[in-house]
């Protein structure tokens, strides 16, 4: 079974577990980039979504999760950020892939559309 792991550090939004096994993953749930960091050195993940609620100065941890997912080419990363922090993550784009990026509040067909 492919795997997914969900990160929500920020939440507030709908729980789309329930998408992502309708989808055919195993779903893997974290709170927090150092909860998935050690899940990802034990694992590896066909798709990782992840929300990013503070794009710092100089690393962010979308920065973090994507530098993880590059040694494994065929993972995927979806990013669910606010408006706002939209034009930090298009900065992050040139240097890493994204197989997706959506903006809150999320449209349910779009993510699936991902899947």
């Amino acid at each position: 079974m492919k795997k997914l792991l969900s990160i929500v550090e920020q939440g507030g939004y709908p729980d789309f577990t329930e998408l992502y096994r309708e989808a055919g993953y195993e779903v893997e749930q974290t709170t927090s980039i150092r909860e998935a960091t050690r899940w990802l050195k034990k694992n590896v993940a066909d798709l990782i979504v992840t929300d990013d609620p503070y794009f710092r100065d100089r690393l962010s941890n979308v920065e973090t999760i994507a530098s993880i997912a590059e040694r494994h080419p065929e993972t995927r990363l979806v990013v669910l950020v606010e408006k706002e922090e939209a034009d930090m993550l298009k900065r992050l784009e040139d240097q890493y892939e994204f197989a997706g990026t959506l903006i809150f509040p999320i449209d349910e067909a779009a993510l699936k559309a991902l899947l």
